[in-house]
């Protein structure tokens, strides 16, 4: 791959920029005062000023310059020198609303380079019209294309062939779709000769070119936009988890939106802070903070003060717009948009470019409706993260409240009337004494690790939870009555041997189970009956270790 080199890619600019000049100013026999046809030559100015300018966008960035159809119409209409001067002086006065220096003067350049070829290939061929037309189109796409390509790849150290495919194809739709209006043009101006009407007809070829691409490129556009937003929206409605989703909202903007600068921050539902969960910035000091604190007078504190997205076209003219004025790599154009629901906040996104004028109105319609499915999902995860932690346990993260475990057996015996489960009831033994003499963390802690173990030992479609203080309960699925008591005696045994720092207390578990449906028909007398074997087994224990297996 070649290496990018951004100072030779000027260089090249300046040298096509220089040859060109040579290369016309020593053409011999050109009268270049000498204008046949003023008419057409201010036809092909104000076809170039009005094409560069306001160029047809194609693309994300990309636009093209339709004025190919008026130096086609200029050319054949009144030869080379009126076709150089309305390049010329069109080029100047579109310099008058954007000057970009050499890149500008270079554009020129180019342009009047592919006019000599294409006048110069015209010369050797038929004095057809329509041969000298596709002669000179051809001479003249096919050389600028080259050179551009060319300074792109200097500049960039490579250039994508679909960039190039895409480029040439409208241009090639442009120029294909001209000719044949361009044709007729001529050929009325040459049987109507020095009629201002007719001349005035060669901005029609422009004019139709111009609405014909532009409606065939938004109605595609719009088409691929949308599918893309869609399976967008897709992608960060699944999102199962917060990781999942800060991910997926990232790649969802980056396809559908595109940008340099992006920052999400999402609501802390306990601190109730905007804390910042992911971004995109080119340079290493990142100007949002992690925490945004609201009561600025930025423009991001009166979107979310105000429920407003904000679409920036050039944030230079709106100072507030960036949290530093000064920053090296200020965001430019792009969007504030407040991830909410009812009003209610529940993040924001920041995103854009650094070049002004980077989305359109669309853009922002587009965006618009990924925050809005972005804060949908984030706020169906909080809620399903409530839910969740209502039925765990306060103290050990990993089992369930004893209420929740009570309605899942209720609708497990419900949903499968005959299908086999065996209850298990579970109590620590001379669990009291470490609280009374080591106190209540070393006994959070012997809770915790009593919850570990029985953990271990379930399987998927098994469910554990603590019934209260330290009994706990366990909903064995497919289990009999062997099969509980092979995995009470592993409990019980490793338990019974762990070797428990700083704590001089024999701890051990006693057990007892109950199996549906032959030891009970509903939870109560499931609870009832293994509550009554728990008891007995911790009689005969009397704190002592003894397999449940034997008893």
């Amino acid at each position: 791959m070649f290496r990018p080199h951004a100072r030779l890619a000027q260089q090249f600019l300046w040298f096509l920029t220089a040859f060109t000049a040579v290369l016309w100013l020593t053409q011999p026999q050109v009268h270049w005062l000498r204008l046949d046809h003023p008419l057409a030559l201010s036809v092909g100015i104000v076809i170039v000023v009005i094409s560069e300018t306001w160029p047809l966008e194609v693309g994300r960035g990309s636009t093209i310059s339709l004025a190919s159809t008026g130096y086609l119409s200029v050319f054949l209409l009144a030869g080379t020198v009126e076709t150089f001067w309305a390049i010329l002086i069109g080029q100047l006065i579109s310099w008058i609303r954007h000057f970009r220096g050499i890149s500008s003067v270079s554009s020129a350049a180019v342009m009047l380079l592919g006019l000599y070829a294409g006048q110069s290939l015209a010369k050797l061929v038929s004095p057809n019209l329509v041969v000298r037309a596709l002669v000179f189109a051809l001479a003249f796409l096919i050389l600028n294309h080259l050179l551009v390509n060319f300074y792109y790849w200097i500049r960039d150290g490579y250039q994508s062939r679909q960039e190039m495919f895409h480029a040439l194809v409208w241009d090639m739709l442009a120029w294909l779709m001209g000719l044949p209006l361009v044709a007729i043009f001529v050929l009325l101006d040459r049987a109507y000769p020095h009629q201002v009407v007719i001349g005035l007809l060669g901005l029609l070829p422009y004019a139709t070119v111009s609405l014909l691409l532009s409606v065939y490129y938004e109605t595609r556009s719009a088409h691929q936009l949308n599918a893309l937003t869609a399976e967008a929206a897709d992608a960060i409605t699944a999102a199962m988890d917060k990781a999942e989703l800060v991910k997926n909202i990232q790649e969802a903007f980056l396809h559908v939106s595109g940008y340099t600068i992006f920052v999400l921050y999402l609501l802390d539902p306990v601190s109730g802070l905007l804390e910042r969960q992911a971004y995109t910035y080119p340079t290493d000091q990142v100007p949002y903070p992690e925490v945004f604190v609201r009561g600025g007078e930025s423009l991001t504190d009166w979107a979310i003060a105000t429920r407003t997205a904000e679409f920036i076209r050039d944030a230079r003219q709106h100072p507030s717009a960036n949290p530093k004025p000064d920053d090296a790599y200020p965001l430019v154009s792009g969007f504030i948009l407040p991830l909410m629901t009812d009003r209610k906040i529940w993040g924001f996104i920041v995103l854009g470019h650094n070049v002004p004028n980077r989305y359109s109105r669309h853009d922002f319609q587009t965006a618009k409706v990924l925050a809005g499915h972005a804060a949908m999902a984030y706020r169906k995860l909080l809620q399903e993260e409530a839910v969740q932690n209502s039925r765990r346990d306060p103290l050990l993260a990993e089992v369930y409240n004893f209420r929740y475990f009570r309605e899942l057996l209720g609708e497990r015996i419900a949903r499968e009337p005959n299908h086999p489960m065996t209850l298990v009831f579970l109590d620590l033994d001379n669990f009291k004494m470490v609280n009374d003499r080591y106190g209540h963390m070393v006994g959070d802690r012997a809770l915790a690790r009593f919850a570990q173990m029985l953990h271990s030992e379930l399987r998927p479609g098994d469910v554990m939870a603590r019934y209260g203080g330290d009994e706990f309960v366990a909903l064995l699925d497919s289990t009999n009555s062997a099969g509980a008591a092979a995995v009470l005696a592993r409990i019980q045994r490793q338990f019974g041997e762990y070797e428990w720092p700083d704590v001089d207390v024999a701890l051990g578990v006693s057990a007892g189970w109950a199996v549906y449906p032959e030891d009970g028909q509903t939870p109560d007398q499931l609870l009832n009956i293994a509550d009554v074997r728990m008891y007995k087994n911790k009689l005969i224990r009397k704190g002592k270790f003894q397999d449940v297996a034997s008893e």
